[in-house]
Formats: C-alpha cells, sequence, structure tokens
C-alpha cells in the first residue's frame, strides 16, 4: 500500500515538471515567487486591522489584539493563494466607492463589508480573526475566560465540580 502512495506520488511529481519548466521559461515562476515575498503594504494592514476590529469591536483593548490578528493575515499572505485574495479582496473594497475603504465612515464600512460578507476574502478574514483574536490571553482577561482548564488539571479540580442534580452513585 505505500509503495503504490509512494508511486502516485512521483507520477504526480513528473507530471508536473513540464508544466513547472513552462513556467520557468515564460518568466511566470519568478513574477510567483516574488508576489510570495513582498510585504503588505500599510494600507493593507491598516484595512485588515480595522476589518477586525469591526468584526469584534472591543475598543477598551487597544489596537494591540488587532495589530496581532493583522500580522497573523499578513503572515499567511506568504502563500501566493492568500495573498492574492488579499489583494483583490482589499482592491474590491476599495473601488465599490470613490474613495479607499478606510477613508470611509464606519457605517459606510460595515455596509461595505456586508456586501461581501459570503464571499472567500471576508470569510477568510473573518476566520482567521476569531481564531487569533479569541486565542489571545488580553483578550481572554477582557472577556472573563480564564484560559484552558487542561492546564490547571480540568475543570473539576478548578472548583467546577459542584454538579448537583445527579446522584453519587
Amino acid at each position: 500500500m505505500n509503495a503504490l502512495l509512494d508511486r502516485r506520488r512521483m507520477l504526480i511529481g513528473l507530471l508536473a515538471l513540464p508544466g513547472m519548466a513552462l513556467l520557468a521559461r515564460t518568466g511566470l515562476l519568478g513574477r510567483y515567487a516574488l508576489a510570495q515575498t513582498e510585504p503588505l503594504t500599510a494600507q493593507h494592514i491598516d484595512t485588515l486591522r480595522r476589518i477586525a476590529f469591526l468584526l469584534f469591536p472591543y475598543p477598551e483593548l487597544g489596537q494591540a489584539p488587532y495589530e496581532r490578528v493583522a500580522g497573523a493575515i499578513a503572515a499567511g499572505a506568504g502563500n501566493a493563494g492568500t495573498r492574492a485574495l488579499l489583494d483583490t479582496g482589499i482592491a474590491d473594497l476599495d473601488a465599490r466607492q470613490a474613495v479607499t475603504w478606510l477613508e470611509l465612515d464606519e457605517r459606510s464600512q460595515v455596509a461595505a463589508l456586508a456586501e461581501i460578507e459570503s464571499g472567500a476574502f471576508f470569510q477568510h478574514l473573518l476566520q482567521t480573526t476569531k481564531m487569533v483574536l479569541f486565542n489571545d490571553p488580553e483578550v481572554w482577561a477582557y472577556i472573563g475566560y480564564g484560559g484552558s482548564s487542561m492546564d490547571f488539571g480540568g475543570y473539576v479540580n478548578r472548583g467546577l465540580n459542584d454538579i448537583d442534580w445527579l446522584d453519587d452513585d
């Protein structure tokens, strides 16, 4: 079974070689690699930070948790597919009106986001923001989450063993 899988992987790799050679010969491979290494612009980062805030607004936390969200999204932009999703998503947001999305008032920003909420760009930002923001100990402290119970021996050992509706049997 493993030999069969190894053979399939080898064949898939061999089939991909002519395509890679064509990309290298046309210069597209170089542009593809360059796109992966260019950092996001300051406007991109500002847009990502603002979107993260509008998705889960906790003004009392300040900017730091949202900076971390934007940083995590930017770190994922090293992948060409993710980078293209971010570039086209932000460009689409900016193209919907006469000014950039960041220049809009909050109500207009939210309305523009509502228009794209079913799209891949919005869904990527929503999922990444949830994951990063709600795994942040600073946010945990703000919302009253004590963190993982496993780090402290489970819920029973943290005083949450007060189930009075079960029999002692």
